[in-house]
């Protein structure tokens, strides 16, 4: 157990501090070293948040000084949480050093953890263009995934870090493709606006030629222009939904592979460990309010409608949480948008392909 760090020339005993700074030197020096299990199955992610300043000096200097000697990604993930200027100096000049891609990468990705402008894009980009490891390229796709909601200044720097995780979408390796297309995903906002039967997902996710999946780039930029922002107008939000494909449904439901399957209603006592998500996951979202779980669902394959409304009510004694999904056609979710539009205050209307989102 390392029971002190030497700061200077004075030595700190280590064993007198809270139980949280113990608790840290057992996550991240006493467990078992074994690299294959999830990161936080070893980790704490509270440990190191709630430690002193002065504990988070210490814990600092214990595990610069144990990364001098190994390399351990336990160490490294937790000098990012710490993110001090002398924590990003020493990552600096160990990623400087570093010859091993893995480990190299790694050190990139704690970088970016501490200060999003760290200078290792053009390393990223060589590694995910290179014919590395598949687990070396996904640690570079994870170094990026940390950059999705944070926009350079740069215009330039921006624009590489886009153009790599888009050429990473037409990789030869399908992990890399599907988990460059999530990043992507967060980036421009669009899960909500997936489809569940996903033809860029389909084509990514399947074995095929660098053109195929160059053709499910353009599919899904032109998804993110489609993208329209208008005012709030219940007569859009209507001719909107009378517009979808199928609507209405052209086959019976028996003949529908996702519609047979789906009870007319259903509902389900969360608190009970129940749960709608084997119904629910066959459907496509067609309104969503936002902040709100209750939405206008829809089959992906006969156009019918759904409508999904979740409700949760505290009591001191036993709080109740339900889940309700059931049948319904154009008048049914037209009551469930007007109940909405009626209560609250939302300002526009989001469409993207066939999804719509009301927004405040």
């Amino acid at each position: 157990m390392f029971s002190f760090v030497i700061l200077g020339n004075t030595l700190k005993d280590t064993n007198e501090k809270s139980a949280h700074f113990q608790s840290f030197k057992h996550y991240m020096f006493i467990m078992e070293d074994n690299l294959s299990k999830s990161l936080f199955s070893m980790v704490n992610p509270g440990v190191i948040e709630v430690l002193t300043e002065d504990e988070k000096i210490l814990a600092e200097g214990i595990l610069i000084r144990s990364l001098q000697k190994k390399f351990d990604r336990r160490w490294i993930w937790a000098l990012g949480e710490i993110g001090t200027p002398t924590v990003y100096e020493f990552l600096m000049d160990q990623f400087q050093k570093e010859e091993v891609p893995y480990t190299k990468v790694n050190y990139a990705y704690t970088l970016v953890m501490v200060n999003k402008t760290a200078p290792v894009l053009e390393y990223l980009q060589g590694v995910l263009q290179s014919e590395e490891d598949v687990e070396v390229k996904k640690r570079a796709l994870n170094a990026l995934y940390w950059l999705y909601n944070k926009p350079f200044e740069d215009k330039d720097r921006q624009q590489l870090y886009l153009s790599i995780l888009f050429d990473a979408m037409s990789d030869s390796l399908q992990d890399i493709r599907v988990n460059a297309y999530g990043i992507l995903k967060d980036h421009y906002g669009m899960r909500e606006f997936t489809p569940a039967d996903d033809p860029v997902l389909n084509i990514l996710s399947s074995s095929g030629k660098r053109e195929e999946y160059q053709e499910a780039v353009r599919m899904f930029e032109d998804r993110i222009r489609s993208v329209e922002v208008t005012p709030l107008s219940r007569e859009k939000i209507i001719q909107w939904i009378k517009n979808l494909p199928n609507n209405e449904a052209k086959i019976r439901i028996s003949d529908c592979k996702v519609c047979s399957t789906i009870p007319e209603k259903s509902e389900a006592d969360m608190t009970r460990n129940e749960s709608l998500n084997e119904y629910k996951s066959k459907l496509e979202t067609a309104v969503r309010f936002a902040y709100y779980s209750n939405e206008v669902k829809r089959c992906p394959i006969c156009g019918r409608f759904f409508i999904y409304k979740y409700e949760y009510e505290y009591l001191v004694t036993n709080s109740e949480e339900d889940e309700y999904l059931w049948r319904t056609d154009i008048d049914g979710a037209m009551k469930l948008v007007d109940s909405f539009l009626k209560f609250y205050d939302f300002k526009n209307v989001i469409t993207c392909g066939q999804f719509l989102k009301v927004s405040y």
